[in-house]
């Protein structure tokens, strides 16, 4: 017969297992769920912090210099004007809450080569992520972007969602349109920080100028990460719309994008990138982005929704 002080014990044992495993999984929840929110004046503390001197206001390229663009890059369907207006563009609610979009005409003053002003500038929008079983949002509807020059055409554009997320961007712009050069991502879950640098080489071609509605191209990268992991990856850019949007109050030309990027290797998964920008004050005025990526284990998950509040930073 079976000793009942036995099965008692193993009972008790195995409803301690199940404790534990639930307070690990609790535990884990809040744990994943903490967001610090960002100041805007800590956001020019550090802006200031990273910057050995402040370049005023935005500044043209020579577009006859130093040519950028990308060896793979494949061009098709470019058969709309060069103004881009017109057929191809879809209503979009305008930004600042003052008055409706309109389509740009050929009348409207375009410059290609432009960089954006360095300082802090404010969004708003939401965010979210997710590492199965958990999921966060961002902590605040406002969120700061950093923008500092690097060289003569090249600049950073450092998102700050909060403490413990953040992107970096490193762009370069001239005659030739706007490339990316890699991507930095700063995750942090309770005690463990992760910060993985994508690279592209080449780089990714995000605008393509002059800017045709319609036209799309297509590129290949290959890169390796500060950990050694290597990938390789493919991506489709489309230009969706030229238009009129009022940003803050200013009125101002916007040209729209679609970029889809998949990546193969150590490093795997998707990234959808919808972005709307001013090329008269080269910022991005607006950008959808979401992000499905295997890291080990884990499947994890990232979204955002941004819109740029003013043309003029905080320096």
């Amino acid at each position: 017969m079976a000793n009942p002080s036995v099965g008692r014990n193993i009972r008790r044992v195995g409803a301690a297992a199940l404790a534990l495993i639930a307070l690990a999984a609790v535990s884990g929840f809040f744990v994943f769920r903490i967001q610090t929110p960002v100041s805007l004046e800590s956001a020019v503390e550090r802006f200031h912090a990273g910057n050995d001197g402040t370049t005023a206001g935005r500044h043209d390229v020579n577009s006859t210099g130093k040519r950028l663009g990308n060896e793979n890059l494949r061009r098709h369907d470019s058969r709309v004007s060069e103004a881009g207006a017109g057929g191809g563009s879809r209503p979009t609610a305008a930004l600042g809450g003052a008055g409706a979009t309109a389509t740009a005409t050929q009348t409207t003053s375009l410059l290609f080569d432009v960089i954006p002003a360095e300082g802090v500038y404010t969004y708003v929008g939401t965010g979210e992520e997710s590492v199965w079983p958990y999921s966060r949002d961002f902590p605040s509807r406002v969120t700061h972007r950093i923008i500092t020059h690097k060289d003569w055409n090249t600049w950073e554009e450092h998102h700050i969602f909060s403490e413990e997320r953040a992107s970096w961007t490193r762009l370069s712009t001239s005659g030739t349109g706007r490339i990316s050069h890699h991507q930095r991502n700063y995750v942090k879950i309770g005690p463990i920080a992760e910060s993985r640098t994508i690279a592209f080489t080449p780089p990714i071609q995000a605008v393509h100028f002059p800017p045709r509605v319609r036209e799309v191209w297509e590129g290949e990268f290959t890169g390796r990460t500060e950990a050694d992991e290597s990938y390789r990856g493919t991506y489709t850019c489309r230009m969706v719309v030229d238009e009129l949007w009022n940003v803050g109050g200013t009125r101002t030309r916007v040209l729209g994008y679609e970029l889809d990027v998949v990546f193969e290797g150590d490093v795997s998964g998707t990234v959808s990138v919808n972005y709307w920008f001013s090329p008269h004050y080269g910022l991005t005025v607006r950008e959808e982005y979401s992000a499905d990526a295997k890291v080990g284990p884990f499947d994890y998950h990232g979204e955002w929704f941004v819109e740029l509040r003013s043309f003029t930073p905080r320096s």
